[in-house]
């Protein structure tokens, strides 16, 4: 059917954006079935824990070496992260790095910066300076989160550092 409908095309006179190759209720099966896709898209990340923690606050979250963190712990200190970042100016769509070990903070960061609207850029400080910065820069980051201070430059990084200790 789509070579039928490219033969009637009158190439002379016809915008190639007008053209279509597909019948009308082709289209409305195509637009129909795109619809339910996208009402059956899951939700993020960050509403499904929060949901999570709605339902069992009490619940073990997250396990790591140093212990176990609840369901409420994990989401009162990522609200936190997310103000703190909010306070900074990070708005959604800004990339923010986390450089954490891995640990119960390192979800409790990620899932921070993704509640901020953020999107999170892992970085190593064991790496060079040259390649943090690098990394810094060209994720374009506005922010990064740290477990501890660190006494490292960033080269041209003039985004805010924030310590999770000196949070809550």
């Amino acid at each position: 059917q789509a070579w039928q409908s490219l033969a009637q095309v009158e190439w002379d006179t016809q915008r190639i954006g007008t053209i279509s190759v597909i019948s009308t209720a082709e289209r409305q099966v195509l637009e129909t079935g795109w619809r339910s896709v996208q009402q059956r898209t899951p939700a993020r990340v960050e509403a499904l824990f929060d949901a999570q923690a709605l339902r069992t606050p009490t619940a073990v979250a997250v396990r790591a070496k140093e212990g176990t963190v609840t369901f409420e712990q994990v989401q009162r200190q990522s609200d936190e992260i997310a103000s703190a970042l909010h306070s900074c100016g990070v708005v959604p769509g800004c990339s923010v790095a986390i450089s954490i070990g891995r640990s119960a903070s390192l979800v409790v960061g990620m899932l921070g910066i993704l509640k901020a609207g953020a999107m999170y850029v892992p970085v190593d400080m064991s790496d060079p300076v040259d390649r943090v910065s690098h990394i810094l820069e060209d994720s374009g980051a506005s922010a990064i989160i740290m477990e501890h201070s660190h006494n490292k430059t960033f080269g041209e990084f003039n985004g805010t550092q924030i310590v999770l200790e000196s949070l809550g």
